[in-house]
């Protein structure tokens, strides 16, 4: 019954307040699809070469020419 209620409630306010409400739930929308941006970027830069028993051994070469100064990794 109180949840009923509060629903309610809460889309009077809503009609009452179009323009804070836009605001707001943009707001949040925003908020939240950064945070999820966020945490999926983290999890991919956390198991990246996860897999591998030795991964702290694993070491990246980098190359480096003197005349254009540019730097690129080769295998």
């Amino acid at each position: 019954m109180n949840t009923k209620r509060n629903f309610l409630i809460t889309i009077r306010h809503l009609k009452a307040e179009k323009t804070n409400s836009v605001i707001s739930i943009l707001g949040l929308v925003l908020g939240l699809s950064v945070a999820a941006v966020v945490v999926v970027f983290l999890i991919n830069e956390l198991n990246y070469n996860s897999y591998f028993v030795q991964r702290d051994r694993i070491y990246r070469v980098l190359n480096y020419n003197d005349a254009d100064d540019q730097i690129w990794a080769n295998t």
